[in-house]
């Protein structure tokens, strides 16, 4: 795409600058949009690092490397920016410094073995990926030459993820073999803090193609699935599995086996996958060193969806539709709470200038605060996977687990581009067997009584013991055995009785516990509902339902029912005045719990009845 953006005749920026009577003044420049969002993002906790992993063969001497790095360093403001924060603004502001000398550190590894070598870089890359960059210091370009043989060396760059994205390793790579061969870049260099402020003013244009874009990213705005055997915590920690896979696929391709893996694993009719853009689709900018990428929400509605193909194609167009517009998307707004990504890196291609080749091993940058990351890497040796997920949130045993079930899907795609969503194995031979030993062996005991008896039992023994945590928030078993008693009468004056549905939308919470117990104490069975769907989804899973238990946030978004409306939140909240006193009611353990309906993936959705 050639454009002129006007970048390069604009006339210089002029920098902000604070005053204060207590500190220094510091002049900087505003945060582009992509910063802005990972310090956000990052909360108290600093910006991760970025690192990229090259491997160079040729003759190459740690003083021509410190050399090359400096006049690098020198070309690139964005390169020689720290962050510094001052107390009247909420975001720091970047700050260029005049000079920067980047740190260089020597190792020789050549003395392992070939296989100790490869070892020893991936544990070196994996730690330096999981630090936390120190952005408000310098030296911001940090790396380590490893010397593997005479003629091969590994060099490990790291610098703030504020600083560089995935693309900006490729551009220092290049411009790395130039300077190592005695050359320097051609062309007109743009520097970042003039593309951020580009970037804001195409964020408040106005104009009828800014507004239309907007909408699309409205429309993309979804809150994040929740995964089988996700805790509801956060943490700052990052962990990653690996996987090699026997195959290849275009990036439609594996992120669209992403969304039908997502889908499959949650049940969930609503897939959104925030995928990564490099950003640099303009000619000015290709070269240029900096935070041009953002995660674009893609989110595909798998309702009336029932092949791998018809995905594909969905995936496709949103991708594309979302390239075109992402000018006007801002990072970090289409969600809430951290969600689930996934990048492409192809690392295949070989640069080569003199006698100094180099090629980019491997690259990380974590500027998106995401609670699972699936990394595609396409080298010269074949397709690798990085699950990155946050330990808080999942087992490293889950994960392990979704990564071989995405091989599977992936090659079964492949292999049948139409084949039926329904129809593709999630477990490989050695999956099905450990599943299928869980049903062997003696046989247990269990008590006859409904659950929320045995509920009703524990708050007897233990009154004063947790029973349900969210957050902060903490119920005993007798403050849940008496809340979920008195909205219990609540709903059986409502009309609830043995045989009932009730439909449940309510935050995950601890009032959604006590939702839960009491309508199975009036003898009901609850259908859990989702606000996020599309409503006429919602309009047959209310079918039938005569109460309906939800919060005022969710009103807006669920259909009318002819039934009661039973809002949790409301200001009066009546079943707080009935007696908490245990209730009877003729409930029995083959009595229906809960219905859950289907995705609808091979025609309409259905309900499916739990005793």
């Amino acid at each position: 795409m050639t454009t002129d953006l006007g970048l390069a005749t604009a006339p210089p920026l002029k920098a902000i600058t604070l005053m204060s009577m207590e500190v220094e003044s510091i002049a900087g420049f505003r945060l582009s949009p992509q910063q802005e969002n990972a310090v956000a993002s990052a909360d108290d906790a600093a910006v991760p690092v970025a690192a990229c992993l090259y491997l160079c063969h040729g003759s190459l001497f740690q003083t021509d490397l410190q050399r090359a790095l400096a006049a690098i360093v020198g070309r690139h403001e964005i390169l020689r920016t720290v962050f510094r924060k001052q107390r009247e603004l909420k975001l720091p502001l970047q700050v260029i410094l005049d000079s920067d000398t980047p740190e260089l550190t020597f190792e020789d590894l050549s003395s392992l073995s070939e296989d100790e070598r490869k070892l020893e870089l991936h544990l070196r890359f994996s730690a330096a990926a999981r630090q936390a960059s120190k952005a408000n210091e310098a030296p911001v370009l940090t790396a380590r030459l490893f010397r593997l043989a005479d003629q091969a060396h590994a060099i490990l760059l790291t610098a703030s993820s504020l600083c560089v994205d995935a693309m900006s390793f490729q551009v220092l790579a290049q411009e790395l073999r130039l300077e190592l061969a005695g050359q320097s870049p051609e062309g007109d260099l743009i520097q970042y803090a003039d593309v951020t402020e580009w970037q804001h003013d195409l964020l408040d244009a106005t104009e009828d193609a800014a507004e239309a874009a907007r909408k699309f990213w409205r429309d993309q705005a979804h809150t994040p699935i929740l995964l089988p055997l996700e805790c509801e915590v956060s943490s700052a920690a990052r962990e990653t599995v690996s996987l090699s896979l026997t195959t290849t696929a275009a990036p439609d391709l594996l992120v669209t086996a992403w969304h039908v893996l997502l889908h499959r694993f949650s049940g969930a009719p609503q897939i959104a996958v925030l995928m990564s853009s490099d950003g640099r689709e303009y000619d000015e900018i290709k070269n240029a060193v900096g935070v041009f990428a953002r995660y674009l929400p893609v989110s595909v509605d798998f309702e009336g969806k029932t092949r791998v193909d018809e995905i594909l194609r969905t995936v496709t167009t949103l991708s594309k539709q979302g390239r075109d517009q992402q000018d006007w998307y801002k990072p970090g707004s289409a969600i809430t709470e951290p969600g689930i990504g996934f990048e492409y890196h192809d690392l295949r291609s070989t640069g080569t200038a003199g006698q100094m080749s180099i090629t980019t091993a491997a690259v990380r940058v974590g500027i998106e605060k995401l609670k699972l990351r699936l990394i595609a890497t396409q080298t010269a040796d074949g397709l690798t996977v990085d699950l990155e997920y946050d330990p808080a949130r999942f087992s490293q045993a889950f994960i392990a687990q979704l990564g071989a079930s995405y091989d599977l899907v992936l090659s079964q795609a492949i292999a049948d581009p139409r084949a039926p969503l329904n129809s593709l194995c999630l477990l490989g031979t050695e999956a099905k067997a450990k599943v299928a030993s869980l049903g062997a062996g003696p046989t247990a005991s269990f008590p006859s009584d409904p659950i929320h008896a045995l509920i009703s039992a524990q708050a007897l023994r233990t009154p004063a013991g947790p029973a349900v945590q969210s957050g902060a928030e903490v119920l005993t078993y007798a403050e849940l055995e008496s809340r979920s008693n008195q909205l219990a009468r609540h709903l059986a004056e409502a009309g609830v009785k043995p045989g009932s549905l009730v439909g449940l939308c309510v935050a995950r919470s601890a009032a959604m516990m006590v939702s839960v117990l009491a309508i199975l104490k009036a003898g009901g069975a609850y259908v859990p509902l989702s606000a996020d769907q599309p409503k006429a989804r919602t309009a047959q899973q209310l079918g039938g339902i005569g109460v309906l238990v939800t919060e005022s946030e969710f009103v807006t978004s669920l259909p009318n029912i002819s039934g009661k409306t039973v809002l949790l939140d409301a200001p009066d909240k009546p079943w707080q005045q009935a007696s908490d006193a245990a209730v009877e009611t003729s409930v029995n353990p083959d009595d229906l719990a809960y219905v859950i309906y289907t995705s609808g993936s091979t025609g309409a959705p259905k309900g499916v009845g739990v005793r």
